[in-house]
């Protein structure tokens, strides 16, 4: 459990790193300083239907977070439910997957990287999965829309964002998605294809 000093350092970071005022009250409007011990009972089901994994580090010690599109299968979650150890709670909504998204990003700052004003996140996103990821993209869309737009407004930029295994038809997606991210984001943005286009420049960034 981080210290009192800890979280605050953290979000005092995010603050200055951020829309200043306007985050903080973002964040007390959606009780985001508590987003970590607040109680989760469709986790699994979020986890299940947005999987983002936390692995090791960059050169420079950065949190480096992985994602797959591809996979992301919202309609898996919402409306299932209530879970069994709570029966009382209603079924999942886009709100509490949007949220446990949030939580994710609020681990991989306050969790792993305490406050560290030097360190950030790389972030890999693989994008394999052809026609399909361009389907789930747009079935989806609200659930991105939302994500790119909170992280963009209330979080600061990645240090780092790597596009892998990007299809031909990723130029649709990205057109969309540029439009709704940071331009900070954007220009900190690489594109690659398969592995012959994006193992070295990642291996120079990740150990």
């Amino acid at each position: 459990m981080l210290s009192t000093e800890e979280v605050g350092a953290f979000r005092t970071r995010w603050l200055s790193a951020s829309k200043g005022t306007a985050t903080f009250r973002w964040r007390e409007a959606q009780n985001i300083n508590s987003i970590l011990t607040e109680g989760k009972p469709h986790f699994a089901l979020c986890a299940r239907a947005i999987p983002r994994y936390l692995h090791k580090r960059s050169c420079n010690g950065d949190v480096v977070c992985y994602e797959f599109p591809d996979q992301v299968n919202l309609d898996a979650a919402i409306g299932a439910g209530p879970p069994p150890q709570a029966p009382s709670q209603p079924a999942c909504t886009l709100d509490d997957c949007f949220r446990h998204y949030l939580f994710l990003a609020e681990f991989a700052g306050v969790v792993l990287e305490r406050g560290n004003p030097e360190r950030g996140i790389v972030c890999v996103i693989d994008m394999t999965g052809g026609l399909s990821l361009v389907q789930r993209f747009f079935a989806n869309r609200e659930m991105y829309r939302r994500t790119f737009r909170t992280l963009s407004d209330h979080y600061p930029p990645v240090r780092r964002l790597f596009v892998i295994n990007a299809p031909a038809l990723f130029s649709t997606v990205w057109a969309v998605v540029s439009q709704i991210l940071d331009p900070e984001i954007v220009a900190r943005t690489s594109i690659h294809g398969d592995a012959s286009d994006y193992l070295g420049p990642l291996s120079k960034v990740i150990d």
